[in-house]
């Protein structure tokens, strides 16, 4: 059985290879992917992330992830599109029983490898690749992963219903109607009534 990858992380990826294609970036690809996982605000890697650090800390880390990536070049040999192919299917083999591969688990492999920017800054921080596995474990029930999204039930009943508000070309058409029925005031003859003298 082959593992699935979640549509949020393909499609993150997917916009990192183009993105860096694009750019023409051949160094730091996984910090470029970091701050992909970043920018996604309702991927698992993020929820993971502001769960133990605030919002104005996630983004300290982008820029400085940001300001790593212009200083250090590591070129790879590879291009993007072959690196994150690659980067694909390394998360496919590390995931371990987990039955899909989700943006927790690119993060837990981007902040395992400490040649990486993201590693170094999330660690100063307080977040290591032990943190993103334990935080990992609380968030996995069983082997899928949900996000945890707060549900409130919603009362539709007559009296809980907000009083309709209608826009004032509507409630003039509707008077103009009520008033010709009524009749207050006669709506005007069309032009075919209307009758021309020479």
């Amino acid at each position: 059985m082959q593992i699935k990858i979640s549509k949020t992380l393909e499609a993150i990826i997917a916009r990192a290879a183009f993105n860096t294609t694009k750019a023409g970036l051949d160094h730091s690809l996984k910090d470029f992917l970091t701050l992909e996982l970043l920018r996604e605000e309702g991927s698992l890697a993020y929820q993971l992330l502001s769960s133990r650090l605030k919002d104005w800390e996630l983004y300290q880390i982008r820029l400085r992830i940001e300001r790593e990536m212009l200083a250090g070049q590591q070129s790879t040999t590879q291009s993007p599109e072959e690196f994150y192919r690659a980067f694909t299917e390394e998360l496919r083999a590390c995931s371990g029983a987990a039955r899909s591969v989700s943006t927790a688990h690119a993060l837990r492999a981007i902040v395992g490898d400490r040649t990486t920017a993201t590693s170094r800054i999330l660690e100063m921080y307080g977040v290591t690749g032990t943190v993103v596995d334990e935080d990992l474990k609380k968030f996995a029930v069983g082997d899928d992963f949900r996000t945890e999204i707060q549900v409130h039930m919603l009362d539709f009943n007559e009296e809980n219903k907000p009083e309709e508000k209608t826009s004032w070309q509507h409630r003039a058409a509707r008077d103009l109607r009520h008033g010709e029925r009524c009749g207050h005031f006669r709506r005007p003859p069309a032009l075919s009534e209307l009758r021309f003298h020479p």
